[in-house]
């Protein structure tokens, strides 16, 4: 979603954009997150307001996924929605400084454009150029963030059998699937002859 700073009047404007499954792979896939699928389209509102020089952006976004159940792998739908809030703030100008040592503190060196991608003191306050807003790249931070990690299908899902690979869930296979202690895994391998009774 872009959003030109002009279109923003006193009293805010409310935008909403509906983001594609294939975008949504796309973020996942390029972000690493291959457990995750888009199940379908995700809807992104946002309103945005003029705040003491700054543009504040509140949004609230429904994604629709799919993953895996991480004891059977089950494919499961979940829909995840999530609110965030950003201030939005027109890029300062580069400054030059010099590459000799300063006395000035490492913030004050960082604001001018020497280090940091953004001032550990104002973690949701992202940049834009002072024309336009795009919140592709603050949408994608926040879905990532999002994401919740070791999904199950259900509370008491039994996973699959570490032995032959069954369902649990559906059935019980039968197998024995006791630890065996390593120390005694030498065994196995002796045949003895049968004895006559």
């Amino acid at each position: 979603m872009i959003v030109a700073v002009d279109e923003i009047g006193n009293s805010g404007i409310d935008r909403a954009e509906g983001i594609a499954a294939e975008a949504l792979d796309e973020t996942l896939r390029e972000a690493g997150e291959s457990d995750w699928r888009a199940a379908g389209e995700a809807t992104f509102e946002a309103r945005f307001d003029k705040v003491a020089g700054k543009i504040l952006m509140r949004a609230r976004a429904l994604v629709r996924l799919q993953t895996d159940c991480k004891r059977c792998l089950v494919a499961m739908p979940i829909e995840l929605p999530f609110e965030f809030t950003v201030q939005f703030s027109s890029k300062p100008a580069r400054v030059e400084v010099d590459a000799r040592p300063s006395s000035e503190p490492k913030r004050l060196r960082d604001e001018v454009g020497t280090g940091a991608s953004f001032d550990l003191s104002a973690p949701d306050e992202e940049f834009f150029d002072g024309k336009a807003i795009d919140t592709a790249e603050v949408f994608r931070e926040q879905l990532l963030l999002n994401l919740p990690m070791g999904l199950v299908c259900r509370d008491d899902c039994k996973g699959l059998c570490p032995v032959c690979g069954e369902q649990l869930n559906q059935r019980e296979c039968g197998c024995d699937r006791r630890p065996m202690d390593p120390r005694w895994e030498a065994l196995r391998s002796i045949k003895l002859p049968p004895t006559e009774s």
